[in-house]
């Protein structure tokens, strides 16, 4: 193992003198967290877990979704490892999944890749606005959280005081703010220019990589997965149009349960996602001829 306590880091790598292939997954909510991974080094393949900047071990301010740059960096470096053989995929869900299509689209070298799990298509749209209505009860639960505001700390009643504050543009003062780009989000309350770096449906035609979406039908992205798979396949980069597979279950945001409040969705509401990702990844990152390309490319709960 190595760790780069300046750089918020964590290596693995698998037994023996390489080069490897590389998994990354750069993530928001801790690096510590990476049991998930080490399926990939038993695979053998490297795995890079990294904090996003402003994020526990990485130094710098977190501003949200603005991950293009750093995931791009972090991939380079990578590549540039003696351990790497210059292969890279990446994997993760939900902002994990988003660092994915941040750089998809500005053609990476070494990126193979990506199986971005219950991310949508726009912030905008699917994100801090839905249908036009601005997500308050997102804003502030997971916006100040991220902020490092302790509203997980705040009881239920106090919680609901808080939602009732008006005006809406100074909750994060009543929260202990200030939060900037909070601000930033109610101040562009229609698709302007600003949520356009944001936007991954706007860099179709340059994602020009194989990407396996998984969503679920009651998760708040459940939209945005639909639209990048048809997307791809309709508008994507030459290479990419016939290398998108998609997986949807009955879940929410956490994916892969059979049990959705009263309801149990039987046995068949389980998929093993890993092992489907497993493949993908190998199929394409490694040039293993499994066959996952020719298998349908949409698998869907009905």
């Amino acid at each position: 193992d190595l760790l780069d306590q300046q750089k918020g880091r964590f290596v693995r790598l698998p037994d023996g003198a390489g080069p490897f292939p590389a998994i990354v997954c750069r993530t928001p909510y801790s690096n510590n967290d990476r049991i998930g991974l080490q399926r990939f080094v038993d695979a053998g393949y490297g795995i890079v877990a990294q904090d996003c900047r402003g994020r526990f071990k990485s130094p710098g301010r977190f501003y949200p979704f603005r991950e293009t740059q750093d995931s791009l960096d972090t991939l380079a470096w990578v590549r540039a490892q003696p351990w790497c053989d210059g292969r890279i995929g990446m994997t993760g869900a939900s902002y994990c999944a988003y660092t994915q299509w941040a750089v998809a689209g500005r053609y990476p070298a070494g990126l193979r890749a990506i199986t971005p799990r219950v991310m949508g298509r726009d912030l905008f749209r699917d994100l801090i606005y839905q249908d036009g209505v601005f997500n308050l009860a997102l804003a502030v639960s997971w916006g100040f959280g991220m902020a490092g505001l302790p509203v997980k700390d705040i009881s239920p009643a106090d919680l609901t005081k808080l939602f009732h504050h008006l005006p809406v543009n100074t909750l994060d003062e009543a929260a202990g703010g200030p939060v900037p780009f909070y601000r930033e989000w109610l101040a562009h309350s229609t698709r302007d220019a600003y949520w356009d770096e944001f936007a991954i449906e706007s860099r179709y035609p340059d994602i020009n990589i194989p990407a396996l979406h998984m969503g679920g039908w009651y998760d708040l992205y459940a939209d945005g997965v639909l639209r990048n798979f048809v997307g791809l396949r309709e508008r994507g980069g030459s290479l990419s149009r016939a290398r998108q597979k998609l997986i949807m279950g009955p879940w929410t945001h956490g994916l892969n349960t059979r049990v959705l409040g009263p309801l149990d969705y039987g046995e068949q509401a389980l998929v093993d996602l890993n092992e489907i990702e497993m493949r993908w990844l190998d199929r394409w990152v490694r040039d293993i001829p499994n066959g996952i390309e020719d298998e349908p490319p949409v698998k869907i709960f009905v």
